[in-house]
């Protein structure tokens, strides 16, 4: 090791050390702008996903409505056809017991009868 000479085998440029607080300046001024270009990218994003979402969120409901109206209908018809009677209807049903409430109240509701009247009546066939 002594006999390796000691000189510097480094070398600065001239004005290097002048220069250099101006370059990291510009050098985070860039970063800083690519992070806000970066920022609202993805507030952009954001939003038109949502938006999509939105927009797919509806469609659908309303989808869905006009195919359970479409149901409706076609259960009708199958059934002023024929082809189904009430118990293929009631099977359908998840409480029948309320279906048939439902219709009871429908056909009977504006006959003013009495429960005892009605069993009577029932009763006398």
């Amino acid at each position: 090791m002594k006999n390796i000479p000691k000189r510097d085998i480094f070398k600065v440029p001239e004005g290097y050390f002048e220069s250099l607080p101006d370059e990291i300046l510009d050098r985070s001024k860039n970063n800083i702008r690519k992070i806000n270009y970066s920022r609202w990218a993805a507030a952009a994003v954001l939003i038109f996903s949502a938006a999509l979402f939105i927009y797919k969120f509806e469609s659908s409901n309303s989808l869905f409505e006009a195919n359970s109206i479409a149901v409706d209908d076609q259960v009708e018809l199958l059934i002023d056809q024929g082809d189904w009677n009430v118990e293929d209807v009631l099977s359908l049903s998840e409480d029948p017991n309320a279906v048939l409430d439902q219709v009871m109240a429908e056909e009977w509701g504006s006959y003013d009868v009495s429960d005892s009247e009605l069993e009577e009546e029932l009763w006398s066939y």
